[in-house]
């Protein structure tokens, strides 16, 4: 270390603390003084901080330094500012300065470790100051040795040789601790584990670890959460302890004194017995609780009052709540006026009945007249406290309804909105839950999701009477029609997509065509008979023709016909037909049985059906190729007809009225329309998926109607006109004159600004605090408020899922955060405190 002792000098003398406490800092943090040390235990939450270097500094601390842990040079010096910003917190207290480089500056961290560091730097500091060799630093809290520093110095030790155990050594703190240890004192309790207030953390090493966690990994509690635990213990113990005690005297005394009427009995052995026994108990118990509150300390006392209080008041509570049910259920008794005499006598009698029972007295005074006393005090504390109670919980009701709107207009409107919906709300909040994406980008508003009519009201209402959520809303009308007209787009492709397909088509297609048409193959008598048929004639006729426009394109074979034999010419005729013909004629059939229908020919139609089933037979027996060729131009048409389909519709609806975003709006009618029609034209059916979207688009478009399904008769005129008022007595009240209260504040504020600005500037200033008192006023405006509501009122019918919270709220039927449950629960829970007051309350005055 002879290399790094300017380091520490130089750092100690710019930083003004002892060098040598640095160097027994490091010694204990990195006794072989390697400067690229890292420490074994990670903090905790991150295992990548550790305790580098020299002074074992963590990373996330050096980090936020700027400083390189591992080179002496910076590492030594921000020890030493850190040593010294201990130092001044702590004022001067070298003992809790060193702890908080260990454990951190928040004193709850400090436990058995802290201890056991703060010890090994005494013991290493005092062997430098002695000029001793450094000793290896025992690892369990067992071996403590400041303690044993302590006993050296008693037993003559060479500390004790050098300085004497009864005066500091050269003004070393660290020497005048171990010294008053060795002298038979302990060190103060704060300089190791006090439970200061929290500060900044800036330890080289910081617990990342609660103190409770640290006593466990020590294997047990430290001395100090073992001696509150005690207390509070120990406190809670003697207030139900002195409960049952004085309950348990006041039934004796009344037993003695019952007894003791009895002619015959009192003045005798059992008379007097029962007498001075009840006395006798009386006596030791005011004598208990006289003492606990002369020598407890105020958490044994605060623990004294609390601990009976979360008993169960058994039989007294529920005799309290039979009075006042007994006197409510009166028919003179009734509504409002009846519960609140009722919630008064019966937390009269319960007060009553628990201070009479536990309330303490004085044995040197008339026992009857103090219990008595105390009953009557309980009474009147048990009924005044609870009205009290809930007079300030309704004015805190009261009061924060008013500020509501100003303070959280959200939760105020959220909540509002949810109690209008009223018992529909589970059905909402399900509607919300299951409401389907139908088109991906397309969303709903809460009317349109949550479908009933006071939600659809609702939007109208506020689109009617709110300008901005009307363009909101719009904006989100015009976001769904792109998301569906995107969606359409995707399905449809473009041109050069469409040729794609369809030359696709005909390369898989066209060359089965072409040898399946070629082939030929003998037919039997029954073909020739039905060539004989008129409408087999007509469909032969037109299987020509559609070979000649195939012919004309360059494609396709010429049909090849059976001839019947001349007559009277050997070997003439020919039964031979090929592929073309029997195909050119199953089509040909095909489109005259599409025109009988178009007619309303039936009996046509069953004649040509019955005809083309026999050709399509002869065609698989004869030339099977044509089935196999037709089979691949079918499924090669799927996505041609896919194409095809959203096309056509895209071209019909692009014709009609473009929305404010300049895309065709998509209207459900005409989208129906246009769908149907195409896929009519689609012989060979389209994708399964586009399917799915294209109805996707049609229920979407379907789902946007409930907004329109409120309706007013003739012009909304009037409808627009009454709107606001409509609004306002469903969801903020019938008073709510957008924001009253915050009229009131804003008006308050510019006053309280002009009078504030005149005391402190005169009469000039009075204009420049009544303009900043309108700045805060404006914010608290009626019409601001309003405002405010109105803009939380459309976030929440623009976003069910925002509005889910509130509606769960209702259907769970939790209390809102309006009704002020802090302060009624409160008074629920101390309308027994007076009974348990009363020993303080109720003493009687001596003479």
């Amino acid at each position: 270390m002879a290399d790094l002792t300017p380091i520490f000098q130089a750092a100690g003398q710019q930083y003004n603390v002892d060098p040598v406490l640095l160097r027994a800092m490091q010694q204990v943090e990195d006794a072989p003084g390697d400067p690229n040390a890292v420490g074994p235990k990670p903090a905790v939450g991150d295992p990548n901080d550790r305790a580098v270097g020299l002074m074992q500094i963590r990373m996330s601390n050096a980090k936020a330094a700027g400083i390189d842990p591992t080179d002496p040079t910076q590492a030594v010096p921000w020890a030493a500012n850190t040593l010294a910003q201990n130092l001044a917190l702590y004022n001067g207290d070298v003992q809790q300065a060193v702890a908080a480089y260990h454990g951190g500056t928040d004193q709850r961290n400090w436990g058995p470790l802290t201890h056991q560091y703060v010890s090994k730097v005494a013991n290493v500091f005092n062997q430098l100051k002695q000029g001793a060799p450094v000793a290896a630093q025992p690892q369990q809290a067992s071996a403590d040795p400041l303690l044993a520093m302590a006993q050296s110095i008693q037993q003559g030790g060479p500390q004790a040789a050098s300085q004497p155990a009864s005066q500091p050594a050269q003004g070393d703190p660290l020497m005048a601790m171990a010294q008053q240890i060795a002298s038979g004192k302990s060190a103060p309790a704060s300089a190791i584990g006090g439970a200061g207030a929290a500060a900044p953390q800036a330890a080289g090493q910081p617990s990342q670890q609660s103190g409770l966690t640290q006593d466990l990994s020590m294997g047990g509690g430290s001395p100090f959460a073992w001696n509150d635990l005690k207390t509070a213990v120990s406190g809670a113990a003697h207030g139900i302890g002195s409960l049952a005690n004085n309950a348990a005297n006041l039934v004796e005394k009344g037993v003695s004194a019952g007894v003791n009427a009895i002619p015959g009995v009192r003045g005798s052995t059992v008379g007097n017995w029962l007498a001075n026994t009840a006395n006798s108990d009386v006596a030791a118990q005011a004598a208990a609780d006289q003492q606990f509150r002369q020598t407890a300390s105020p958490g044994a006392q605060a623990s004294a009052i609390v601990a009976p209080m979360l008993l169960p008041m058994g039989g007294v509570a529920g005799a309290g709540t039979a009075i006042r049910d007994g006197i409510t259920a009166l028919p003179m008794m009734g509504g409002t006026v009846g519960r609140l005499v009722g919630a008064g006598v019966g937390n009269a009698a319960t007060g009553a009945a628990l201070s009479a029972a536990s309330g303490s007295v004085d044995p040197n005074q008339p026992y009857w007249p103090q219990v008595g006393h105390n009953a009557l005090v309980g009474a009147g504390v048990g009924a005044g406290v609870p009205a009290v109670l809930g007079g300030v919980a309704g004015a805190g009701r009261a009061m924060y309804n008013a500020a509501l709107p100003v303070l959280n207009p959200r939760a105020y409107v959220g909540q509002q909105f949810a109690n209008a919906v009223g018992d529909d709300a589970a059905q909402v909040a399900s509607n919300i839950r299951s409401a389907p994406t139908y088109v991906p980008g397309s969303l709903p508003t809460t009317a349109q999701a949550g479908a009933t009519p006071f939600l659809v009201q609702t939007e109208k209402a506020t689109a009617n009477s709110n300008p901005a959520f009307r363009t909101a809303l719009e904006q989100r009308n015009i976001d769904n029609n792109d998301a569906r007209w995107s969606a359409l787009m995707g399905i449809s492709g473009t041109p050069a997509d469409l040729q794609a397909a369809q030359a696709a088509r005909d390369a898989a297609a066209t060359p089965l065509y072409q040898a399946a048409h070629a082939a030929t193959a003998n037919v039997g008598p029954a073909f020739m008979r039905y060539a004989q048929i008129p409408e087999m004639k007509e469909a032969m006729q037109r299987a020509n023709d559609i070979a000649s426009l195939d012919a004309a394109v360059g494609r396709g074979v010429p049909p090849v016909w059976p001839q019947a034999p001349t007559p009277g010419v050997a070997g003439s005729g020919s039964r031979q037909i090929n592929g073309a013909a029997l195909d050119y004629t199953s089509r040909a059939l095909g489109d005259m049985i599409n025109e009988a229908q178009r007619t309303g020919a039936t009996t046509r139609v069953g004649a040509l059906s019955a005809l083309k089933s026999n050709v399509d037979n002869w065609m698989g027996m004869y030339v099977p190729g044509v089935q196999q060729a037709r089979a691949t131009y079918a499924a090669a048409s799927v996505p041609v007809n896919t194409m095809q389909v959203g096309q056509q519709i895209a071209n019909g609806l692009g014709t009609r009225s473009m929305n404010a975003g300049q895309v065709p709006q998509i209207q459900l009618m005409p989208y129906r329309s246009a769908f149907t029609q195409a896929m009519n034209g689609a012989d060979y059916g389209i994708d399964g998926n586009a399917l799915q979207s294209l109805q996707g688009i049609g229920q979407d478009l379907q789902r946007s109607t409930v907004s329109n399904s409120v309706r007013s008769p003739g012009s909304d005129t009037a409808y627009n006109v009454a709107a606001n008022g409509w609004l306002a007595r469903q969801l903020y009240g019938r008073n709510f004159q957008g924001g009253g209260i915050g009229g009131v504040l804003g008006n308050a504020a510019q006053a309280a600004g002009a009078a504030g600005g005149a005391a402190l500037f005169g009469p000039a200033g009075a204009g420049v605090g009544s303009a900043l008192g309108s700045g805060v006023g404006g914010l608290l405006n009626g019409s601001r408020v309003g405002t405010r509501l109105n803009q939380q009122l459309g976030g929440l019918l623009l976003n069910p899922q925002e509005f889910l919270p509130y509606l769960d709220a209702r259907v769970a039927g939790a209390p809102a955060p309006i009704t002020g449950g802090l302060l009624q629960d409160l008074s629920r829970r101390l309308q027994y405190l007076p009974a348990l007051a009363v020993p303080q309350l109720s003493a009687p005055t001596r003479p």
